[in-house]
Formats: C-alpha cells, structure tokens, sequence
C-alpha cells in the first residue's frame, strides 16, 4: 500500500539512481509503480510538485512562457538577413526558434506566410533600426513573387 511517507522514499530512491538528478514526473511514476490518481488521492491537486516539495526539491513545473512578438520578430529580422531570402519554416525550426508555427498561430493569432509582412509592419510601426536589409529582401522578394505569378499567367494563356 501506497502511503504520502512511501512516495517520499520512492522518490528517493529515483533521484539517487538518477546519481542526484531530480526525476522527471512520468520517471517517478514508472519507478514507483504508480499511477497519477494514487499520487492525487495522496496529495492532492499538483501532486507531483507538492511530493518534490515533500522531499526539498524544487518542483520542476512545465514553464508555458509566451515568446513576446519583439523577440519573435527580432529573430525573424535575423533569420532573414542571415540566409538573404524570406525563410522557409523549415529554416526557422532547424534553428529550434520559438515559438513554434502552431504556437505563433494559437498563441499570437499569425501564420507563417504572414511573417514578412507583420515584420515589416512591425519595423514600420515601432521605428526599429536595424532591420533594413530584412525589409530591402522581403521587399525583393514581394517584387519577385509577383513577376513569378505574370510568367504563370503568360504561360497559362500558351
């Protein structure tokens, strides 16, 4: 039987085999055999957190901070300038920047092909320096989109 003293014990023993590493939630539960409801019953609503600090640990909570849009478009200006074209996601997700596509359209209400221009926008709107070759190829690149879309056209007509 599961008791709040035998989860401590567990827990323990979990750190001392991770050589003093605080253990990750699921690492616990698989070690003690136990499940998030008995650890609930036991301690209550953030159960995990309240057995770390049970034991003197810092609970080791999932940070949900949201990336500010001046950071997002600072590192897009960068990202930018660094490869000279308009970026692919692809590139901006390799280089593991945040947030996520998913997490710029849920959280900042903005798609990946809108980019460019809320960075432009963005620039223009907060006179920030610094940026002006970004703006100068997402310009270019604008003028090249288009010319791209008249050669389909003319081609479409053949």
């Amino acid at each position: 039987m599961h008791t709040k003293e035998t989860c401590l014990q567990k827990y323990q023993e979990c750190k001392v085999s991770k050589n003093g590493g605080i253990p990750k939630h699921r690492e616990f539960l698989k070690y003690a055999g136990i499940d998030d409801r008995l650890l609930e019953k036991l301690f209550g609503s953030s159960a995990y957190s309240k057995l770390q600090n049970a034991a003197g640990d810092t609970p080791n909570i999932l940070q949900l901070e949201r990336t500010p849009i001046a950071t997002i478009m600072q590192q897009y200006g960068g990202l930018v300038i660094e490869l000279g074209t308009v970026p692919a996601y692809a590139e901006w997700n390799h280089r593991d920047l945040r947030p996520t596509e998913s997490g710029l359209s849920k959280t900042h209400n903005m798609k990946w092909s809108e980019m460019p221009e809320k960075f432009v926008q963005w620039v223009t709107t907060n006179g920030i320096s610094g940026f002006e070759k970004a703006i100068e190829i997402i310009r270019n690149s604008a003028r090249e989109g288009t010319k791209n879309h008249e050669n389909d056209d003319a081609f479409s007509r053949r």
